[in-house]
């Protein structure tokens, strides 16, 4: 039984490095997703790079082409679906994560605990607070951010489908 608990902790401390690694790929990614999300909200607030106003032009120039209509609102609604999910998915992943890396380097830590080595027990319960902390930060710019681009996406869709006129695109 010994052989299998030695082979499931190297295994978790394996993965301690891949978990940090796409931890701090995320708060990148967070950060300049944030940057991005700003941007969106400066754009909407002056009414600059319109995805309804590029739509209404389109839906001028092919109101006759209801099939057309209907397809290039579906790859809208993709489009935008697609943004949506991957925050939704990042926000619910990244505590995991950081639990992950919270348990993999605490096993250890206790142990080192146990054997009075203090430096390498500070050590790991530094990485283990750290993952969690990233990982949090980490959700709640994704579900922020998420959460907003719904609503936005939301009003974005009812008015395209308004300028072209459900009854005629459903």
């Amino acid at each position: 039984m010994s052989w299998l608990q030695d082979a499931l902790l190297h295994l978790s401390e394996a993965l301690l490095v891949p978990v940090i690694g796409i931890l701090l790929f995320l708060v990148v990614t967070s950060f300049l997703g944030l940057g991005s999300f700003l941007r969106e909200a400066k754009d909407r607030r002056i009414g600059t790079r319109c995805r309804v106003g590029a739509f209404a032009g389109f839906a001028r120039e092919n109101h006759d082409d209801v099939p057309r209509l209907r397809v290039e609102i579906e790859r809208v609604e993709a489009v935008l679906s697609r943004r949506i999910d991957r925050d939704v998915i990042i926000s619910r992943v990244a505590p995991m994560l950081g639990l992950a890396g919270t348990l993999i380097p605490l096993g250890p830590a206790l142990h080192q605990l146990g054997t009075s080595d203090f430096t390498v027990f500070a050590d790991k319960i530094v990485v283990a607070f750290t993952t969690t902390v990233a990982g949090l930060v980490v959700c709640a710019i994704r579900y922020i951010v998420s959460s907003v681009r719904a609503r936005w996406y939301e009003d974005d869709l009812r008015r395209i489908e308004a300028i072209v006129g459900v009854e005629n695109v459903a």
